[in-house]
C-alpha cells in the first residue's frame, strides 16, 4: 500500500474499507468482520484520522454510528483490491489453476485466522509501535 500512496493503511484495515458501503453501522461492520466493537472502533479511528472514513450519527438511532468512505477511502480500498488481485494472479500463475482451486478453502481459513489476529493486535494497527518478533511482524 505504501507504493500506492497509502503508507498508513495496514492489512487489518482492509476489512473496514471493504465492509463500509454507503452508510454502515459500526456495530454491523464489527459483526460482519467477526471482531469486537472495540477492535473495530480502533481500526475505524485510525482510518478516520487518516481521512479515509467519516463518522456520523444515525438519524434513526442517535446512539449508533454510521460510517462512510471518503474519496480517499474509496481510493485506498480500490488500490488494496488491485494489489490483492495482482498477488493472487501471480500465485495462480505460479501454482496453476487446479492447485489454486484446491488451495482456496485453506487460504480462506488462513485469512480468517489472520483477520482475527491482526484486528485484535494493537501493535499491528498502530504502525509506529515496535512489534514483537514472530511471524506476524512481517504483516505490519
Amino acid at each position: 500500500m505504501t507504493a500506492a500512496g497509502f503508507s498508513d493503511v495496514r492489512p487489518a484495515h482492509q476489512k473496514v474499507l471493504d465492509g463500509i458501503g454507503d452508510g454502515t453501522r459500526l456495530s454491523d461492520l464489527a459483526e460482519n468482520a467477526g471482531v469486537s466493537k472495540q477492535a473495530m472502533a480502533g481500526l475505524v479511528e485510525h482510518l478516520q484520522k487518516g481521512g479515509y472514513v467519516e463518522r456520523s450519527s444515525d438519524s434513526k438511532d442517535r446512539r449508533a454510528v454510521i460510517l462512510k468512505l471518503t474519496p480517499a477511502g474509496k481510493a485506498a480500498r480500490d488500490a488494496a483490491r488491485t494489489i490483492l488481485d495482482d498477488l493472487l494472479g501471480e500465485v495462480r500463475q505460479a501454482v496453476g489453476k487446479n492447485r489454486m482451486r484446491e488451495l482456496r478453502p485453506t487460504l480462506s481459513e488462513v485469512d480468517s485466522v489472520l483477520a482475527t489476529t491482526i484486528s485484535s493486535a494493537p501493535s499491528l494497527v498502530e504502525p509506529n509501535l515496535s512489534l514483537p518478533p514472530g511471524p506476524t511482524t512481517r504483516l505490519a
